[in-house]
């Protein structure tokens, strides 16, 4: 099977030694990464949590992916990382992540993992304190998310790309917007133009009609629009896993003088607002 990688191997080799210099900094043998953040940044793949999954990094090794079996085949197709173990559904994923590093022949004394994670949960670092009793375990603290915030060239250009698609996908929704039509019309049209034009999967996000000034996140409602109502439109799929988001505020019929107004002055402060972002200013 050959690779689908997003980004170029050289890529993911810049974010592994990112990784290693932070192992570094806190004398680290090993990190595990199990959110699918993680795991997609440093190893181009990433799956729901059925089952506990994980990326691991030792110091002195090379990395790889603990995955179900049944995902082994699509880990190989977008992940860079040579070796992938693989676990039965009936099999632990902790029990054979622990025989991994028994096999090696060196077992980690000191291994680090985001306690944050909403994967890495207590039930799971006490079973891995059990399995491995003379390792100790670390709080990475979030430093792997510090590692993904100033992104790469090659990350930009993705984001741009998914940018410039996210718009096309826009211009498709707003063609529904109109009197007698309904709000899941509408997030059909977004669905569908996501799949068509590439986005990972067909998840719309927050859309519905406002009902007042502090009316945002709502229902699909039943009821067709009429003229006046304000739809609620916020799009943010993922282009291998990467969002890109779009928030607009749309009139079914005429905008009155009123919220041209406003319009206009929203565009006014964030065109000034995107101007003033740049490296060292203060945020005030």
């Amino acid at each position: 099977m050959s690779r689908d990688l997003t980004f170029s191997v050289e890529e993911y080799k810049r974010r592994c030694d990112a990784v290693r210099t932070l192992m570094a900094e806190r004398r680290l043998d090993c990190v595990i990464f199990d959110e699918p953040e993680m795991m997609s940044w440093l190893s181009g793949y990433t799956v729901s949590e059925n089952l506990w999954r994980a990326c691991i990094v030792p110091a002195s090794s090379e990395p790889f992916l603990l995955v179900r079996k049944l995902d082994m085949p699509p880990a190989r197709q977008r992940t860079w990382m040579d070796n992938i173990v693989g676990f039965g559904d009936w099999d632990d994923p902790l029990a054979v992540l622990a025989s991994t590093f028994r096999e090696s022949g060196s077992v980690p004394a000191r291994i680090g993992a985001e306690f944050q994670s909403n994967s890495f949960t207590i039930h799971r670092l006490q079973a891995l304190r059990k399995l491995l009793p003379d390792t100790e375990f670390f709080d990475l603290e979030r430093s792997g998310w510090d590692l993904r915030r100033c992104k790469s060239p090659e990350e930009i250009a993705h984001m741009s790309r998914a940018g410039s698609l996210l718009d096309a996908a826009f211009e498709a929704t707003l063609k529904e917007v109109a009197s007698g039509k309904s709000q899941r019309d509408i997030a059909a049209a977004a669905a569908a133009a996501y799949y068509r034009l590439g986005f990972d999967d067909g998840f719309v996000g927050p859309l519905n009609v406002g009902s007042g000034w502090d009316s945002l996140h709502g229902f699909l409602a039943e009821r067709p629009l009429v003229d006046g109502d304000i739809v609620h439109i916020e799009l943010l799929p993922r282009l291998r896993f990467y969002t890109v988001r779009i928030m607009r505020s749309v009139i079914v019929g005429q905008a009155t003088e009123e919220q041209r107004a406003a319009a206009q002055a929203l565009i006014a402060l964030q065109d000034r607002q995107i101007a003033a972002l740049r490296p060292g200013r203060d945020c005030r």
